[in-house]
């Protein structure tokens, strides 16, 4: 057929099949590879839920459950390295922590996710702060965990004036990271 794997995914994950979205996205890795599922199928279905929701196509209800298994299709999903280690940093290196701060929900949520699957295997672990303006306790957390870098994650155009406001609180309330 002539319908783009995202738009099949995204169909699979409005009519609630799991299965089936995951059986999109475990083929997709095998065509090919995790990064590039994750950039052809499950990042285009993410902005198009996304568009969906906000032109009120999507109740917050539908919205939540698309971002809720989408996510769990992305953490759990099977790596594509031959040794089955991929999204597991090698236990003998010590990994660098980035913070994951999504700039707007569950779905910005969902991508830094993503990036912390690829990142895992060259030693990176990605703390993933929940949606929302950062609290000084997140931030202390993340200092806390020694993050060495912030990472604002934002699938989809739009978001540059709350992405300018986030980054200057984030560098108010942690100037060394």
């Amino acid at each position: 057929s002539g319908v783009k794997p995202s738009v099949t995914l995204y169909q699979r994950l409005l009519a609630g099949d799991e299965n089936e979205a995951a059986d999109l996205m475990t083929e997709a890795v095998k065509a090919s590879s995790l990064e590039t599922a994750f950039d052809t199928l499950v990042l285009p279905a993410l902005a198009r839920a996304r568009r969906d929701r906000l032109a009120r196509q999507l109740s917050r209800a539908e919205y939540a459950r698309i971002v809720e298994v989408t996510r769990k299709l992305v953490e759990y999903q099977p790596g594509d390295s031959p040794s089955g280690s991929e999204g597991a940093p090698d236990q003998n290196a010590a990994a660098t922590v980035v913070a994951g701060v999504p700039l707007r929900d569950g779905v910005d949520e969902t991508g830094l996710a993503m990036l912390g699957r690829l990142l895992a295997p060259a030693a990176f672990l990605v703390h993933v702060v929940p949606p929302g303006p950062p609290s000084v306790e997140t931030v202390a957390a993340l200092q806390a965990a020694g993050a060495a870098l912030v990472c604002v994650g934002a699938v989809g155009p739009g978001g540059g004036r709350r992405l300018r406001r986030l980054v200057k609180r984030l560098r108010e309330a942690a100037p060394d990271t």
